[in-house]
């Protein structure tokens, strides 16, 4: 194993999540583009986990924060996207994306994002 590969693993919480160093604050963005590494590396059951704290974690209008946990944010909410579309369309982490997607296309307005 990489010592990337391990060093991710390191900030894998207990819950799933990817946090920003071992032992610090989960990060929504950084655990959604994180699941295409482990997938990719064979850490499946990692991903997983990654996954299922997304879905856990994403707010009712679809959105994901960033790492201060207030303000939904775009890019942080299209990171986790790019996870949760590694799962197959009857997965509830599917359905997750397409939730987040559908927050994402609510941002746009005539002149790009709001």
């Amino acid at each position: 194993m990489s010592e990337s590969l391990q060093f991710l693993l390191s900030c894998q919480n207990r819950d799933g999540a990817i946090c920003d160093y071992p032992g610090g604050h989960p990060y929504p963005e950084v655990t959604g583009y994180s699941i295409p590494t482990l997938v990719a590396a064979g850490y499946v059951a990692a991903a997983e986990r990654c996954a299922q704290w997304l879905v856990d974690h994403q707010r009712e209008d679809g959105s994901f924060p960033g790492l201060d946990g207030m303000v939904s944010r775009t890019f942080d909410t299209a990171a986790c996207v790019e996870g949760l579309r590694h799962f197959q369309r009857w997965d509830t982490r599917y359905y997750a994306a397409k939730r987040a997607d559908d927050w994402l296309m609510d941002q746009f307005g005539p002149r790009g994002l709001r």
